[in-house]
């Protein structure tokens, strides 16, 4: 009636134009989704009139009527297609069709581009971890470039060691909605800080590169492909080198000048070795090394020699895929089963054809076990 558009109208004078649009279109779609008695036209009409005080052209009403249809099932569809890629992951269904991990299977299968794959991971990782993040992706209220931006942020948190609850999760994907990436970024870093960084930009020959492709591939499991990590891992290994070779000198130096000290040692070693020889019955020394030999059978342990082995025959990459990315040695016959350590019945996996390779031969529920 006229008082409540009179009502109406002296309220949307104290909003601002993004905040009028705002409402229009959540009260249309309120509308639209109940039993309302005019057209949907006609609603639109009436509430352009409230909220933003000017009536748009017929062509522009039905169109539109119809991007928020699309809108809305685009949302709908971003849920499912987050919900499938969940599903094989989960399997790691990608190994059936040699693909090395769920983005490389993304880009190549989907022709999705880098950011559009990391992105839907991200926000597939979000959902599983907070269930609720779903509907919000649903209603609009956060896209998927911002769950993925949460998300990678919350991830950068546990490798720091700091650990949130599902509820303290889904606080902070309320905290951030109806807002746009950018500002998401901004309040990210504003709120939570983040350390300053040095850049380094390093050019590269071939030979290099491929130096440093291998690195990364090779140490996948501890940095999980972080070229930071992989630098810093790197950084780490020279430094406790070059420690030990300076230990090792001084132990040198010290012998050295000690020269009494290793031949007290020598003569202990000797005596030792001769209490050895003489202690106990021949029978009882046979029969410890029989049942350590039959302990080291059983062993998981792949000695050295068997590893460079394996390695030099599957020529450093999967058997499956060809990918160098976090290599394992996987049994033929599975170990479970009676398989042995011999190089004959090792071959070289990725971590993801592995695991998919578990999930065949012996279920989700074991997997999940270990």
């Amino acid at each position: 009636n006229s008082q409540t558009h009179k009502l109406t109208n002296s309220q949307t004078h104290k909003l601002t134009n993004s905040q009028k649009r705002i409402a229009l279109l959540f009260t249309f779609n309120l509308l639209k989704n109940t039993n309302y008695h005019k057209d949907h036209n006609d609603i639109y009409q009436h509430l352009c009139y409230l909220f933003l005080m000017k009536t748009p052209s017929k062509w522009l009403q039905n169109t539109l009527l119809k991007l928020h249809s699309l809108c809305d099932q685009e949302r709908r569809i971003g849920v499912e297609i987050l919900e499938l890629l969940w599903g094989i992951e989960q399997r790691k269904s990608y190994s059936e069709l040699k693909y090395d991990g769920l983005y490389s299977f993304c880009i190549r299968e989907f022709k999705w581009s880098e950011s559009q794959a990391f992105q839907r991971i991200q926000a597939m990782w979000a959902l599983k971890a907070v269930p609720e993040v779903k509907e919000k992706i649903k209603l609009g209220t956060l896209s998927i470039t911002t769950v993925a931006q949460i998300q990678t942020f919350i991830r950068h948190e546990q490798k720091q060691g700091i650990q949130r609850t599902p509820d303290q999760k889904l606080e902070l994907f309320s905290h951030f909605e109806n807002k746009t990436s950018k500002e998401v970024k901004s309040e990210i870093l504003e709120l939570h800080g983040k350390p300053e960084l040095t850049k380094l930009n390093l050019e590269l020959d071939l030979e290099t590169q491929a130096m440093w492709m291998e690195v990364r591939e090779r140490s996948a499991h501890l940095t999980q492909g972080d070229p930071l990590q992989c630098f810093r891992l790197l950084l780490k290994d020279w430094l406790s080198q070059q420690n030990k070779c300076a230990r090792s000198k001084v132990i040198i130096n010290t012998t050295q000048a000690c020269p009494t000290q290793n031949t007290h040692q020598n003569t202990v070693q000797t005596v030792n070795d001769k209490t050895i020889r003489q202690s106990g019955p021949l029978s009882t020394q046979v029969q410890r090394n029989i049942s350590w030999s039959t302990k080291q059978a059983r062993s998981r342990y792949i000695t050295l020699a068997t590893k460079s082995e394996v390695l030099q025959r599957d020529q450093n990459k999967c058997r499956n895929c060809d990918s160098r990315f976090a290599l394992q040695f996987e049994h033929i016959i599975p170990f479970a089963m009676g398989g042995t350590n011999d190089a004959s019945n090792l071959k070289l996996l990725c971590r993801n054809c592995n695991l998919h390779r578990g999930v065949k031969e012996f279920g989700m529920g074991a997997m999940r076990r270990q």
